[in-house]
């Protein structure tokens, strides 16, 4: 019944030849236009289930922000549905709230919930508090692209108007372009800078001179009047337009004489105060932090921002210069290159081997248009579906080349058989369909069913997974519908009838005789000895235990992103200007680097939610494309070399996209343990105690205690009793000491469409000692003049400690990198060592980062394992209506794990989520040669011939196609196992898996499947036998 189907299938594609391949083309050409107009990105766009709270209070004490701003908050949140915990970071003035939330949360709707949280809390809050509400995704929280704008002769107010006012509107014109971020450079402002002698020499403070300009530097309305008919706006306009007018505005009159601002101030030009330094290539810059869209290309935005860059190299005057100092759109560039390789590389080899087993150019050219065909189809039901081009889509389609071809293997294998065994030749074609379809349709669904489980992975396994695992269901499903149409069309037309030879004459080549004479020697050898077969197979299942337990294990596989990352702290409290000459001489070491290509420093500034200091910042790091070392060899020479010559600052290296993910996650570090208590004291013990301990551990490098410190402090103890005598309060005396300090902004000027702040502030020369600071002039609501000293006690305190919790209980995070060591075996031996000390209470310690990443995703990705088994043995009972054949087929495809274990071993690669997912692939991609043989037994068996003769015959018929379809897909898995193209060496993993266990499953396949499916036949024999023999008595 099945037969007459799939030669009716075979006449239907036959006879409709030409609309089918219209069709084909037409869709080809539907596939260049997805490909053109699909988005692009390094990863898939994926919502993280995190919103981050962001709140600044002034430089409120931690403990105070922790009681009245960070516990209110954590407490609310706690209550929204889906929220899984609430890790928080408080300092001086600011905290930071994570709320996460359970994967497949929809998280706009919990921004939503978490902004609705915080109104209702917000009469508890402090008045002063300002709250930002975002939540984390892969377009939202990081630039895409990052420009240095530098300049040799200009000051930073000059680069920043240039920046702000010319180059940024540009880039946002860009379509896809969501944010730019300014990072660096210095705010132009006129600031009227008072002398602290002429001032108290006039009887003046300095809120007499910010008064003297907010009341009279603005246009104020008086209504309106009419005059011959016309209708005149009146206005009073006292506004300045110079620094000079800046200068002439009086502030007071004393015996009849104004005091201008100039008697007691200069006034100029200078910058708005900033504790952040900016540089690129060893010169102060701005930076341009570009944001993307979510479903924008970063390919498109990086080719339109670069024809940008040319015509402001054109406009701009010839000493300024852009340049890119990140450009995730080449990881892009590379990924779409790897695939591109792999078509080409899957078409060369898949000519040589179609034309090295059928000696028939028509069969070649058939089979091999279906890996274009079926690669640009796909593009358009990606399209369809919103999917984008990124590391995992377009890694999906190169791992699918060597896959995609096999279905046409198959079919044109089938077909030259009938034609050499004498069919003419549309009738071979037909029975050729009709002999091949079941088979076809249960080994296609067997991979694709493999699948299926992934789009129910949770946390980054299913980020990466779910993407690439649709991807190759479409073309794995898109290669099935071409097999069974557009194949036997071209068939009809380029595979030519040729004189009958015999079907085993043309199998048997010169390299094929004798391959298939060993085969069927061995397989008859095995059927003969099938328990010592067995025990065999036994002792393969032991060895692959053995090489599990060599294995070394990581989270995601290494690869060179042709950069890295440097985070630096200073200790605590450094000034801006002394940390920055440390790390001039840093740079200058960067600078005559060799492999180095270019740089940026952020001081006082980090990528992503974080509280910075103006002693944090980081080194972004670019090396050239042709360097002598790998990423991985420089970082660790200037870890070295860092941590030798500048051990005052605390250094921390690291990948872009790993600490793009980590940050993602609040996972950035591979190590990262949890120290619990309510006892702070006992925390700041700890902390140190267990970083010393596992800084003993070989690899375990970039170690931290995680006692983050604010720096010291001055504090101003105001005395009521003195304060409430001359009329003041505590906001007065604030405001008065931090206009000195950082002056105060009393209007601005308009300059064109732009404004100009005004500041006034004392003199900084008058302020650069704590003494002078005491003897500050106040004026009272009285008008008279007293001191600081008068009404407040100055006292110096040390550091504050940075208060961190973790789902509302006090914690220190130790963390830690690693350095020629892999995170299973360095995690055993930091959890035996602490394991070890006593001091430690039960319950005190927890691991978490990227080693509680990797072991989450391990048991999901066992799950997904087992289930695959599953999926396949239930695709396996739908076709062959038994459980014979799916048990040993199932079984063959357990052993082939050996081959996936022992490539990962040989191949010098870890055992991480990705190579982890090529062994589930490889489990639905081994059942395949499985089927194929199976099918043909049934098939011979139906002709009656005998058990072992059928299994022999159906492994020496199929032992060719089998041999076909397995080189074609491990040879198109090359270029991902070679890790050529960077989203092929994330791929490399999984490639190195497959190969493995399809080399194993050739001789499993057709060995191992029919010796365990022979011995459960002689099995149930036996079985029915005695019960027979049973029976028989009884009737007596």
């Amino acid at each position: 019944m099945s037969s007459g189907k799939s030669s009716s299938l075979g006449r239907f594609a036959t006879r409709h030849a030409i609309s089918i391949t219209f069709i084909a083309v037409t869709l080809c050409l539907a596939g260049v236009f997805s490909a053109l107009r699909t988005p692009s990105s390094v990863f898939p766009q994926t919502n993280f289930p995190r919103v981050v709270v962001m709140v600044n209070n002034g430089i409120m004490p931690p403990k105070e922000m922790m009681a009245t701003v960070t516990r209110p908050i954590e407490e609310a949140m706690k209550s929204i549905p889906g929220v899984t915990y609430v890790q928080s970071s408080t300092t001086r003035g600011s905290a930071i709230i994570n709320v996460i939330f359970n994967w497949g949360q929809d998280m706009e709707q919990s921004q939503l919930y978490v902004m609705g949280k915080l109104s209702e809390i917000r009469g508890d809050l402090p008045a002063n508090a300002v709250t930002d509400v975002s939540r984390v995704a892969f377009s939202l929280s990081y630039p895409i692209i990052g420009i240095s704008l530098t300049s040799s002769t200009r000051n930073q107010m000059d680069l920043w108007d240039t920046a702000n006012y010319k180059i940024k509107p540009l880039f946002l014109q860009i379509p896809g372009v969501a944010k730019v971020e300014l990072m660096g450079g210095q705010v132009p402002e006129y600031h009227v800078v008072v002398d602290p002698e002429k001032l108290q020499a006039a009887g003046l403070a300095l809120s007499d001179v910010s008064d003297a300009l907010t009341k009279n530097n603005l246009v104020a309305a008086a209504g309106m009047m009419v005059e011959n008919y016309h209708l005149y706006l009146t206005t009073v306009d006292g506004r300045v337009h110079s620094a000079q007018d800046i200068g002439n505005a009086v502030i007071a009159v004393r015996n009849g004489h104004p005091i201008r601002i100039q008697d007691v101030a200069r006034v100029e030009r200078g910058p708005e105060p900033a504790y952040t330094m900016i540089t690129a290539q060893g010169r102060q810059a701005v930076l341009f932090n570009i944001e993307s869209q979510p479903n924008a290309s970063v390919l498109k935005i990086a080719s339109t921002l670069k024809a940008q860059l040319k015509q402001l190299h054109q406009e701009l005057p010839p000493d300024m210069h852009l340049s890119f100092f990140y450009d995730q759109s080449q990881f892009v560039k590379d990924s779409v290159s790897s695939v591109w390789s792999a078509i080409v590389f899957g078409l060369i080899l898949s000519v040589l081997i179609l034309y090295f087993f059928l000696k028939n150019w028509g069969s070649v050219w058939t089979a091999i248009v279906t890996i274009p065909i079926s690669v640009l189809i796909t593009f358009v039901v990606m399209r369809l579906l919103g999917m984008s081009f990124n590391m995992m889509t377009l890694g999906g389609i190169a791992a699918s080349i060597g896959l995609i071809i096999d279905n046409a293997i198959v079919v044109v294998e089938a077909m030259c058989h009938k034609i050499a065994a004498g069919r003419p030749r549309l009738e071979g074609i037909h029975e050729a369909m009709g002999e091949i379809l079941t088979a076809l349709v249960g080994s296609t669904l067997t991979p694709v069913v493999v699948f299926l489980p992934l789009a129910y992975l949770n946390g980054m396994a299913g980020v990466f997974f779910r993407a690439l695992g649709l991807t190759m269901i479409v073309a794995l499903l898109v290669s099935l519908l071409l097999a069974i149409t557009l194949t036997p069309s071209l068939a009809a037309w380029f595979i030519r009838g040729r004189k009958a030879s015999g079907a085993k004459t043309e199998e048997a080549g010169f390299i094929m005789r004798p391959v298939l004479r060993i085969y069927e020697v061995s397989v008859r050898w095995a059927l003969r000895h099938a328990w010592l077969t067995m025990l065999a197979c036994g002792l393969i299942l032991v060895a692959s235990g053995f090489v599990y337990r060599q294995l070394e294990t990581s989270f995601l596989p290494s690869f060179d992103e042709g950069g890295f990352v440097m985070d630096y702290n200073a200790p605590p409290g450094t000034s801006l200007a002394e940390t920055s000459r440390v790390l001039d001489e840093a740079e200058k070491s960067i600078s005559t680097n060799a492999d180095v290509q270019g740089y940026s420093r952020r001081l006082g500034a980090q990528l992503g939610p974080f509280i910075t200091e103006p002693y944090v910042g980081d080194f972004l790091i670019k090396l050239k494309a042709n360097r002598k070392h790998s990423t991985d060899e420089v970082l660790a020479q200037m870890r070295h070399d860092f941590n030798r010559r500048f051990p005052m600052i605390r250094w921390d290296f690291h990948g872009y996209l790993e600490d793009l993910m980590g940050d993602l996650q609040m996972a950035p570090d591979p190590i990262q343990i949890y120290l619990y208590s309510p006892d702070l004291a006992w925390l700041e013990k700890a902390g140190p105690r267990v970083e010393a301990q596992i800084k003993q551990i070989p690899g375990v490098v970039d170690t931290f205690d995680g006692l983050t410190k604010t720096g010291p402090s001055i504090n101003l103890h105001v005395r009521p009793a003195d304060a409430e005598r001359f009329g003041l309060s505590t906001l007065d005396i604030g405001d008065a000491v931090r206009a000195a300090l950082l002056g105060q902004i009393s209007s601005y000027m308009l300059q064109g469409d732009r404004t100009v702040n005004i500041r006034v502030m004392a003199d900084p020369k008058s302020m650069d000692r704590i003494s002078e600071l005491q003897n500050l002039p106040i004026r009272t609501p009285g008008g008279a003049i007293v001191r600081l000293s008068q009404v407040a006690d100055l006292h110096v305190t040390p550091s504050d400690s940075e208060l961190n919790r973790k789902d509302l209980r006090q914690e220190d995070m130790v963390t830690a990198r690693l350095e020629g060591v892999d995170l299973g075996t360095a995690m055993r031996e930091i959890q035996a060592k602490l394991s070890q000390d006593k001091w430690l209470p039960p319950g005190s310690v927890e691991y978490g980062g990227l080693y509680q990443q990797q072991q989450e995703s391990f048991r999901n990705l066992l799950a997904v394992l087992l289930a695959a088994f599953l999926l396949v043995f239930i695709v396996l009972l739908v076709e062959f209506r038994s459980f014979y054949e799916p048990i040993a087929i199932v079984f063959g495809s357990v052993l082939a794990l050996f081959g996936t274990l022992v490539a990962i071993w040989l191949g010098g690669v870890t055992l991480n989520i990705v190579s982890f997912l090529g062994a589930i692939i490889g489990v639905g991609i081994v059942a395949k040669n499985g089927i194929l043989v199976m099918d043909y037994y049934q098939q011979l068996r139906a002709e009656g011939m005998e058990l072992v003769e059928a299994l022999v015959q159906a492994g020496h018929r199929r032992l060719r196609p089998v041999l076909m379809t397995s080189l074609a897909a491990a040879l198109g898995m090359l270029p991902l196992a070679y890790g050529v193209g960077t989203g092929a060496q994330m791929l490399q993993p999984l490639g190195l898996a497959v190969i493995g266990a399809l080399f194993i499953s050739v001789v499993l396949s057709l060995i191992a499947t029919p010796v365990a499916y022979y011995l459960m036949i002689r099995l149930h024999w036996w079985v029915r036998r005695r019960k027979l023999q049973h029976k028989e008595p009884q009737n007596t």
